[in-house]
């Protein structure tokens, strides 16, 4: 029933994206690891944030995603800051196509790489040098369901 539910969020949103789970990292028990719903949960959220990046020079998001070949987004939690998370976007061949930092409060994400230019706003050298240096956890993997 969660997952329904955050799938029509989604939707609602109109990103569409898929669930992927999560599996617990070193352990070799893939698929056999409880699933941590606080995080799925943050996660799908911090997914769904991406929305609010639409109309960047009259394009959607997913006109975006589209053009870049994205089709994987991975979030990870900043274990050193609370609230921080870093939102990376693959293309098929496993390439970066973006880095984005979110923080709970800011009003959308922000920029750490972007290989469609300056379209989103840049972040603080604080976060970038978080991102490089601070360890983090994989808190959820979504791929595209756009053709």
């Amino acid at each position: 029933m969660r997952t329904i539910r955050r799938l029509l969020i989604m939707s609602a949103l109109g990103l569409a994206v898929s669930v992927v789970p999560v599996h617990a990292q070193g352990s070799g028990a893939h698929g056999n690891a409880p699933v941590n719903w606080q995080q799925r949960d943050t996660a799908v959220y911090v997914v769904s944030t991406l929305n609010l990046l639409g109309h960047a020079r009259n394009h959607t998001v997913q006109q975006m995603f589209q053009r870049l070949n994205i089709t994987r987004i991975d979030v990870y939690a900043d274990n050193e800051q609370a609230n921080l998370y870093f939102i990376e976007l693959k293309r098929d061949d496993s390439s970066t196509a973006g880095i984005l930092a979110y923080q709970l409060g800011w009003p959308k994400p922000r920029r750490i790489s972007w290989s469609a230019g300056k379209t989103i706003p840049t972040v603080t050298s604080g976060i970038v040098q978080a991102y490089k240096t601070d360890s983090k956890t994989l808190i959820g993997t979504f791929t595209s369901t756009l053709p």
